[in-house]
């Protein structure tokens, strides 16, 4: 192992298969942005390494899974409950608005990880905290 190239200066990030992404399934990519926009004003946000392991997912689903383009948003649906919403935890202050604004970013086939915002709420409407751990 070569710890001087591990740890040598900082490679700049490759974006390639989210411009992919964009080029081959721009209805997802316009998805993942409006789910990104829909954290941002709460710094809950993700970045390009969350956006580029999503976009390589969805394009390998794409390739390699049976339905092509009608695995999508199954794919997509995924990647929230993966990606994303683990991410989301505190109290509820923290959390209503912001769980409030992701539902509404997210499309009615989004069906998992609408239900898991749903009980996340649920939790927090309770007890005051919430996260993805039930």
């Amino acid at each position: 192992v070569d710890l001087a190239e591990i740890l040598g200066p900082h490679k700049p990030v490759s974006t390639k298969k989210l411009v992919e992404m964009k080029e081959v399934m721009p209805e997802q990519h316009r998805l993942l942005l409006a789910v990104h926009d829909a954290l941002r004003p709460y710094d809950m946000h993700f970045g390009y390494r969350v956006a580029n392991e999503i976009a390589a997912y969805m394009l390998n689903a794409r390739e390699f899974c049976e339905g092509g383009d009608d695995v999508l948003p199954f794919a997509f649906d995924i990647q929230v409950m993966k990606k994303i919403l683990p991410k989301l935890h505190g109290n509820a202050a923290q959390l209503l608005e912001p769980m409030e604004t992701l539902n509404g970013a997210l499309p009615d086939w989004c069906s998992m990880s609408r239900a898991k915002l749903a009980r996340m709420k649920m939790r927090l409407e309770q007890v005051g905290f919430a996260s993805f751990m039930e």
